[in-house]
């Protein structure tokens, strides 16, 4: 299946349904939801500690190259200040959740999705052609196709 022309909106609604579907129920943070803005996707939720659940945002910058989806870390809010110090353990949670998936590596601060890759991880066979994504109130839009 190869996709000639598509232009997608992705809500927040629709991207937090699935996460409340599909977060393993041993997930190291709770109340993980997502919020799109214009500036990009924000990542909300609570790290659980001894001393209680911290609040943390991560805000993420969005584009496409060479037909990944890039996801750049630009932001990170722990307790509502900024969190720079916190990045580099961010960052390992990540990487550690993410393991060996296939279709998404962490780069840096990036991370780069390949969605035809982690369309053939779930058994559906696809060339995306991705070309644009961009960032409204409340949804995220894709392009792909050929050119």
């Amino acid at each position: 299946m190869e996709i000639h022309e598509l232009k997608l909106a992705v809500t927040e609604e629709g991207i937090n349904g699935l996460l409340a579907a599909y977060l393993p129920e041993d997930a190291s943070v709770e109340n993980l939801r997502v919020r799109i803005t214009p500036a990009g996707v924000h990542v909300l939720g609570d790290y659980p500690t001894v001393f209680g659940k911290v609040p943390f945002e991560t805000h993420w910058e969005m584009r496409v190259n060479a037909g990944l989806l890039h996801a750049r870390l630009v932001a990170l809010q722990v307790s509502g200040t900024p969190g720079n110090m916190f990045r580099t353990m961010v960052l390992g949670l990540i990487q550690e959740a993410l393991g060996s998936g296939e279709g998404v590596q962490l780069e840096h601060e990036t991370l780069r999705i390949d969605v035809d890759t982690v369309a053939r991880s779930k058994n559906v066979f696809l060339r995306c052609n991705l070309r644009a994504v961009r960032c409204e109130a409340g949804r995220l839009l894709l392009e792909a196709g050929r050119d």
